[in-house]
């Protein structure tokens, strides 16, 4: 698959400028995309701004795979008009795009070149298979070795694995450090971690704020989840919530962990959206092109 390292245009749905309570934001990120040359385009007709949800996986420079979109938390009454239609979209990018039956969002699919972390929500939301067939399905379309799937986080509606881990390289994985969960809930996870270790990747502690804020609809928000940052080649936008101390310190966190030169890491004020359940990673779609 096509890493974050090798990508270099990024996409944002259209609507984080049409949108009032993104306004703020957008001010601050569009400079900050100008002055370092990062390439950007908009994605027309979607109905919110979390497009790393229903747009396709980069396989290879020339080839995506379009996974069902579906999420079950927007199929309420309450929800159902943020629910983007892909076949609706119109986005400027070349490539072929192959469809497949499985749903799942791509929130959920945190990737290297040969491995993914999933949540065990897409065994949920494709509940018609047998969890060997969506596995199998997986590696074949994805061309990848390795699946690991973590128990879903207790109060992330979404089920998705980019606010727990990423990626640093094909060897090592961060891993938001949520202390505070329960304890039979951390059972589960340390369970898996010892079998993504045992497979030769390293676990790395990242921080994490676990707040118990909610906005106007009654859901979580995601102000603390610093794991959630956006990579576009050696470009990593980070997200800051205006929390001093712990801004600082995961900051710090992330600078000792991409000690490559090439890297340029710019932090980015993100309560806007984050006030909306999503950071950086959520608000994103970056290929290469």
């Amino acid at each position: 698959m096509i890493t974050d390292r090798e990508t270099n245009i990024v996409y944002f749905s259209s609507l984080i400028l049409q949108i009032n309570k993104y306004k703020p934001f957008w001010n601050r990120l569009k400079p900050i995309l100008s002055e370092n040359k990062i390439n950007y385009k908009f994605i027309e007709n979607t109905r919110d701004i979390w497009c790393r949800d229903y747009m396709p996986i980069q396989t290879n420079e020339n080839d995506f795979i379009q996974f069902t979109y579906f999420p079950d938390y927007y199929l309420t009454p309450k929800y159902i008009s943020k629910l983007t239609i892909p076949a609706e979209i119109k986005a400027d990018f070349k490539g072929n795009v192959k469809k497949s039956r499985l749903i799942i969002d791509g929130g959920n699919i945190v990737k290297s070149k040969t491995k993914i972390v999933v949540t065990e929500k897409i065994l949920k939301d494709n509940s018609n298979l047998l969890p060997s067939t969506i596995k199998n399905e997986l590696q074949n379309l994805l061309n990848i070795n390795d699946i690991f799937t973590l128990p879903k986080f207790p109060y992330d509606y979404t089920g998705h694995s980019d606010g727990m881990v990423r990626f640093v390289d094909e060897n090592k994985l961060l891993v938001s450090e949520f202390s505070s969960s329960s304890k039979s809930w951390q059972k589960k996870m340390n369970s898996v971690l010892n079998k993504i270790e045992k497979s030769g990747i390293k676990i790395i502690p990242f921080p994490d704020v676990q707040i118990d804020d909610k906005n106007k609809d009654g859901d979580y928000t995601a102000k603390g989840n610093y794991i959630n940052f956006a990579q576009i080649g050696n470009y990593i936008l980070f997200p800051q919530f205006d929390l001093k101390k712990e801004d600082s310190q995961a900051l710090k966190k992330i600078t000792e962990i991409y000690t490559d030169k090439d890297y340029k890491i710019i932090p980015v004020l993100s309560n806007e959206i984050a006030n909306d359940g999503g950071v950086l990673n959520c608000i994103t779609w970056n290929i290469k092109q």
